[in-house]
């Protein structure tokens, strides 16, 4: 599902008007990402957790040459989905 998707699902639902729906979905995404930009975990309960993490610089092979090469560290996001997700949504019915 992508983000236009998911506008559509929401709308579907009657929550709130369809020209608000953007609006709280953007300022949604606008919070996120300025959360995690700042260094911050955001956790969304029954969803899971979103964490930058700054990977180690470590050392890897050019595969066309095999030439040693530095990798420097770099900050990656990470996700780990709450155990009620998993056993409520995912599992659910098994």
């Amino acid at each position: 599902m992508n983000e236009t998707e998911a506008r559509k699902k929401v709308q579907e639902t009657d929550i709130a008007p369809r020209q608000d729906v953007k609006r709280i979905i953007d300022g949604f995404l606008i919070c996120i990402r300025q959360a995690l930009k700042d260094g911050e975990e955001v956790k969304i309960k029954d969803l899971g957790t979103f964490k930058v993490v700054t990977t180690k610089p470590r050392k890897g092979r050019n595969p066309k040459t095999g030439e040693a090469v530095e990798i420097p560290a770099k900050k990656t996001l990470k996700f780990r989905p709450s155990p009620n997700f998993i056993k409520n949504i995912l599992n659910k019915g098994e």
